[in-house]
């Protein structure tokens, strides 16, 4: 007899039960690539603690549940979703002080996203994310408050330092001259994640005036009321796609479904938003994720915004899906040729469901990145060091003979990109990091450190086992460790 599918997931596939070859609360995490995603072990302990209070059932709410509505809520057919809609006074002050934004978009209703992080978001941390372009900053740090709406260079730094990186990691050194092999990989990683920022912001851009940045007192007041949250831009000139997260493990869809969409974004020039329990739209993107620790039920809870784009339940329920094979194998092999395609071109929003599948990197993905690094490196001074080993990067995107690993470290920009913590989460992370790994002026040891392969062979000798000095470069494996027993560190004095 066949084993039944549970319905609160879409696996898809029988359960089976998996014998354990090393104890329970032993946490490991792949040394390979990106594989299990070597931050796991912090970030799911997290996902399974924050909002904990908060209710992660995927069940539907009671028909019984209360209908009624003024005459400016409105309770949502398929969720207890309610919307307030400003009146017809306060719509006309939202447009006084939002005139950059459309009429359709401050009335809403929106999918915005997570605005519980707004309070840890101030003006200049909003205004370098999405402002940040091919300008790379000459100084060695950056903070959320070093650039404003009327400098023309931002913080590289800044952009870097939301990624899960340890502060001591070489990924965070936008100021890196040396042309060493490791250092180009390391500005191969640098620059995709960077590339891929600024796609995810780009379409923002034209709304950061002075007027949003420093709103009044009665904007705040109509921004709180009628739910326009700090990383809320309407991007009225975006072109999107829409990429539901599928219920599987969290290192099989960042590698497969995350990476894909982002890969496709890349190759297309549109924004991704990974979108899940939308209260509205095609059934992929109503689905939550049952990851998610929070009430919005998708990547929010856990990880920042993809981007500040933020679209209405018009445009949700509005956008087409595509689903045909054929399509879908067309966007990933031949991007250029998809973007003619009358569907694809005259869309401003697509859904685009993904399978956990493995998608190789199209040709026009390099080279894409080479226009980006050449640039950046134009806008440097004559004189900044960075240009030599910039213009062999740009070089190395489009080389045969590098072709293979440079692909790989694309892959590892754009899933890096993808892991983004949310300050909140950021903050948590880092205070975790503070208490398991020793500072920088304290070498690891044995005693603490031990790394292992996951799905790889376990015949290794000792020296194996803990010596990771060749690939300390990057930032996953900059924490000296790769396996933890949180019981151990719990207990360890």
């Amino acid at each position: 007899m066949k084993s039944k599918m549970n319905p609160s997931n879409n696996i898809g596939k029988p359960q089976r039960t998996v014998k354990r070859k090393f104890p329970a609360r032993i946490v490991g995490v792949s040394v390979v690539g990106l594989g299990s995603l070597v931050y796991g072990i912090l970030f799911h302990a997290l996902l399974m603690h924050t909002n904990s209070d908060t209710t992660t059932s995927l069940q539907q709410p009671d028909a019984t549940d209360d209908a009624t509505s003024t005459s400016n809520i409105v309770n949502n057919k398929n969720d207890d979703f309610v919307w307030n809609y400003p009146s017809d006074q306060d719509l006309s002050a939202l447009q006084q002080c939002f005139p950059a934004n459309s009429k359709n978009w401050l009335q809403g209703p929106r999918h915005g996203n997570n605005p519980l992080q707004d309070d840890l978001m101030d003006d200049d941390f909003v205004t370098n994310m999405i402002l940040f372009g091919s300008h790379l900053s000459t100084k060695q740090g950056g903070s959320s408050s070093s650039s404003s709406s009327s400098s023309t260079t931002f913080s590289t730094e800044t952009i870097l330092q939301q990624s899960m990186c340890h502060p001591d990691s070489r990924f965070l050194n936008a100021t890196d001259p040396l042309t060493d092999d490791r250092s180009m990989q390391l500005w191969i990683v640098r620059l995709t994640f960077m590339s891929m920022h600024r796609i995810q912001h780009q379409f923002a851009v034209p709304e950061v005036t002075p007027s949003r940045t420093t709103l009044s007192t009665e904007c705040q007041r109509l921004t709180n009321t009628y739910q326009i949250g700090k990383y809320d831009y309407e991007c009225p000139a975006g072109r999107f796609l829409l990429v539901p997260i599928e219920n599987l493990g969290l290192g099989a869809v960042m590698r497969t479904t995350v990476l894909s969409g982002l890969l496709a974004a890349m190759a297309t020039n549109r924004t991704v938003l990974f979108i899940n329990h939308a209260p509205v739209g095609p059934k992929p993107i109503r689905q939550a994720w049952y990851h998610a620790s929070c009430d919005r039920m998708d990547v929010q809870c856990f990880f920042h915004p993809p981007s500040p784009c933020v679209l209405t339940h018009a445009q949700l329920e509005q956008a087409p899906v595509m689903n045909q094979f054929r399509n879908v194998t067309k966007l990933f092999k031949n991007p250029l040729n998809m973007m003619e395609e009358p569907f694809f071109k005259n869309e401003p929003v697509i859904v685009l469901p993904l399978k956990t599948v493995t998608r190789s990197i199209s040709k026009s993905i390099p080279m894409r990145l080479q226009e980006f690094t050449v640039r950046v490196r134009g806008s440097l001074n004559e004189t900044d060091p960075r240009r030599t080993v910039l213009q062999k990067v740009a070089e190395r995107f489009v080389s045969n003979v590098h072709r293979d690993k440079v692909n790989q470290l694309i892959s590892y920009g754009l899933v890096l990109y993808a892991m983004r913590p949310h300050i909140q989460s950021q903050n948590e992370l880092r205070d975790i990091m503070q208490q398991i790994v020793p500072p920088s002026s304290t070498k690891a040891i044995p005693a603490v450190t031990l790394g292992l392969p996951i799905r790889g062979t376990i015949r290794m000798s000792v020296r194996q086992l803990i010596v990771f000095d060749s690939m300390t470069d990057f930032c996953f494996i900059s924490f000296h460790f790769i396996l933890i027993s949180l019981g151990q560190m719990h207990r360890r004095e």
